[in-house]
């Protein structure tokens, strides 16, 4: 008797409506979803995730069916960016997954070829920091040529082991020059808290309002390239509870907002999301990084790790915040082929010297 032939793969396109069956692969590919600590079921993540702010389009995730039945997916994270000013479509995929079931017959490469065709003729920006994903790394190398556009990595830590941990690979020297800097730094930053400002204010954010839309306008003036940050965008992102353990702190003068920071606690690591500040008010991030990383060490992280790109006019803020590079170095990863329609941004990621704000808050993997 003939072996029944397999089925053959058909792509489409999902929604939210398919969460529960895009859940089921997740779940079978990944030994543990998602990798950020959550206090809700990992289907109201799942939903969360695939539903950003309206207009921002939530129906185009990549599925692969066999028999009807959901083998492999790739949800899609959009948003909008200014890139020279210009305001356009940005988008990242996330969560490529494969059933083990399925896995040998070539579904993932299906996804990629279909995100290509949808993706390359657009006048899109796409950009990530570099995969650690292998299948991932792998699948990137047929893309052709890429740009990297150089980022620093930022902690500041809280106990003895963690500081040798962050500081200790980069050498002797090094180590030495940063133990003397953060014992220094400590006492500066104890002392400018102390001081304050009767004026100025740093509280816990329930909601962003227009307030934040308002400072996104006068702080994107400043950067050829960055992800756009307004108030219905913030609050789906970061405040969102199903999103994690995030919370953002916001620095006013009066009813003026100066600026805000977004942190994260998983476990016993800490993470800053995000940071904006008002570029006419000096002096803004270094005590909101402050109030984060306190409230992240008060909830018993050791450390906190931030990515900036080289050069950034907030890492300022990172020193007067008690931050320390650490001597590792992480990219940004533009590809040339994806950007065929606006090769503006391949310039700018060509130039380290050209303005850029990105954070680690607009990647899912963060």
């Amino acid at each position: 008797m003939a072996s029944e032939r397999p089925s053959e793969p058909e792509f489409r396109r999902g929604d939210v409506s398919d969460a529960e069956g895009i859940l089921r692969v997740i779940s079978a590919a990944f030994p543990e979803w998602p990798p950020v600590e959550i206090d809700v079921p990992p289907i109201d993540h799942l939903r969360w995730k695939m539903t950003p702010p309206e207009p921002l389009p939530r129906a185009d995730h990549a599925i692969v069916e066999l028999d009807g039945e959901i083998f492999a997916v790739q949800l899609r994270w959009p948003a909008r960016a200014h890139v020279r000013g210009e305001d356009v479509p940005t988008e990242v995929g996330t969560d490529l997954a494969v059933h083990p079931d399925a896995r040998g017959r070539g579904l993932s490469r299906l996804i990629r070829a279909h995100e290509q065709e949808r993706i390359h003729p657009l006048r899109l920006a796409g950009f990530d920091t570099t995969p650690q994903n292998e299948l991932v790394r792998r699948m990137q190398e047929s893309d052709g040529l890429r740009i990297l556009r150089p980022m620093a990595v930022w902690t500041r830590t809280f106990t003895a082991a963690t500081f040798l941990r962050d500081h200790r690979a980069a050498g002797s020297l090094h180590l030495a020059r940063a133990a003397g800097v953060h014992l220094a730094r400590s006492v500066a930053r104890r002392l400018a808290r102390n001081r304050g400002s009767a004026n100025r204010t740093i509280d816990r954010v329930v909601e962003f309002d227009e307030r934040a839309s308002d400072l996104w306008e006068r702080v994107r003036r400043d950067y050829d390239l960055a992800r756009r940050r307004d108030h219905r965008w913030l609050n789906w992102r970061y405040l969102d509870r199903r999103a994690g353990h995030i919370e953002a702190y916001a620095m006013t003068e009066g009813d003026r907002l100066l600026g805000y920071v977004v942190v994260r606690r998983n476990r016993v690591e800490g993470t800053v999301l995000d940071l904006v500040t008002d570029p006419a008010e000096p002096g803004v991030g270094g005590p909101l990084l402050d109030r984060g990383a306190r409230a992240l060490r008060d909830a018993s992280c050791g450390r906190v790790t931030c990515l900036l790109p080289v050069g950034h006019r907030e890492e300022a803020a990172l020193t007067a915040g008690g931050f320390l590079r650490t001597g590792e170095g992480r990219s940004l990863d533009f590809s040339r082929d994806r950007h065929q329609q606006l090769p503006e941004i391949l310039e700018i990621a060509a130039d380290p010297r050209t303005p850029i704000h990105v954070m680690l808050g607009e990647f899912d993997h963060a």
